[in-house]
């Protein structure tokens, strides 16, 4: 056990890691969601996707691509290198040189994988596009993108060894100046590879990985590790970060005070506030509700019959209008008529509480009937800037709906 306590260490901490983020999703997704969310969503991304093999999408047009180098840009440069590491491991593994090194070895490397998957997602997204517009077969695509994970890597390492010893100001220039690059790469090197297959580019690009790689030699020697308990605190307190930003984290509460509710370590030991709680559920009950979502999708099927006949503009606009008229005020009859059954709930959330719990409601049904124009743009009944105006003015009166459904619509 001493020879491999690394590696068991590390074992122990993904395993840990791997059913906290479980259990997260558990209490977001359940059974009804995915089959009425998840389960048409990847059929309509797997049909997309087929279509795009095919040909381009009447919709892109080839300066969209510039788009699509952005989005690369923001793959390549995004994200946090991990080394699952605790103070405790401060205490018995740092007097143990090798061992320390081998548990926060094991931890880039997992980290590395992880923010790996991100490159590996997005190129093959972009793929059917790049094929049509470059003419780049999935070969030679497979090992631009192995070229990018590898340029992913060595940026994140750099960020990592930047954070300990450099001042705070040179953390916010290293990630733009890291942006530009990748796109200047792209559009000097990657693209005329793709086009010419001279042998030239290639040697560039894997020269740029040579340069990443002396940076971050120079600035592992220049800035070395000299506070590692600040390092372990970084890494519990992003673990706290990303489960709160999954389950509704309440903010940095000091001590006990009313309000709040400091959960059990069953329940992931974070901190939140019971109101962020009770409005969540609150508002998964009436997603949940048969008559809710019978109403809904009826709604939604005749706006869609609205958007893709070619009517006139306004005349849409309007018939879009009294749908989102209609649904809140069928959807504020729903709730009326639950409360009976929600009161245990009720009495727990003030008034201010049960308000913003409406409002979410009715924010989130309403504004979903908004995007419906756009559809509209995709078979070409109207142009994009019309479609534009016509979400934004839908959304302006959902809004304004919402509103008078939470605060003045009430008996």
């Amino acid at each position: 056990m001493r020879q491999n306590l690394a590696i068991f260490l590390w074992k122990k901490r993904m395993s840990v890691r791997i059913r906290k983020i479980s259990d997260a999703v558990k209490l977001i997704l359940d059974f009804w969601t995915a089959l009425y969310i998840i389960v048409p969503l990847f059929i309509i991304l797997f049909y997309t996707y087929q279509q795009w093999l095919t040909a381009l999408p009447a919709w892109f047009r080839p300066e969209y691509e510039l788009l699509l180098v952005l989005l690369l840009a923001v793959v390549a440069v995004k994200g946090n290198l991990r080394m699952y590491i605790v103070p405790a491991d401060l205490v018995y593994l740092f007097p143990r040189p090798k061992k320390f090194k081998g548990l926060v070895g094991l931890g880039l490397l997992s980290s590395f994988l992880a923010n790996s998957a991100g490159v590996i997602l997005a190129m093959l997204a972009v793929f059917p596009l790049y094929m049509h517009l470059q003419g780049v077969s999935f070969h030679l695509w497979m090992y631009i993108g192995l070229w990018m994970i590898a340029f992913k890597m060595l940026v994140l390492m750099i960020k990592f060894l930047v954070k300990p010893g450099c001042a705070k100001y040179l953390k916010w220039i290293f990630e733009p100046l890291f942006f530009l690059a990748f796109i200047l790469a792209w559009q000097m090197l990657v693209i005329p590879y793709i086009q010419t297959a001279a042998q030239v580019y290639i040697a560039s690009m894997l020269g740029i990985l040579l340069l990443l790689v002396c940076l971050a030699a120079v600035i592992r020697a220049l800035f070395p590790v000299q506070d590692w308990e600040d390092l372990a605190n970084l890494e519990a307190f992003y673990d706290v970060s990303l489960m709160g930003l999954l389950l509704g984290y309440a903010g940095q509460p000091l001590r006990k005070r009313k309000g709040y509710s400091f959960w059990s370590q069953r329940r992931l030991g974070i901190p939140f506030k019971k109101a962020y709680a009770l409005i969540y559920f609150y508002v998964k009950y009436f997603l949940r509700n048969r008559s809710v979502q019978t109403l809904y999708f009826q709604l939604f099927l005749l706006g869609l019959l609205v958007v893709l006949f070619p009517i006139p503009y306004w005349v849409g606009v309007g018939f879009l209008m009294a749908i989102i008229v209609m649904l809140g005020f069928l959807l504020r009859s729903i709730l009326e008529e639950n409360e009976e059954k929600l009161k245990p709930l009720l009495v727990s959330l003030t008034a201010a509480e049960a308000r913003k719990g409406e409002a979410v409601l009715y924010n989130g049904v309403l504004l979903s009937i908004c995007v419906l124009p756009l559809l509209a743009g995709l078979v070409g009944n109207t142009g994009w800037l019309p479609v534009m105006g016509e979400i934004l003015l839908l959304t302006g009166f959902t809004y304004c709906m919402a509103k008078y459904l939470t605060n003045g619509a009430r008996h």
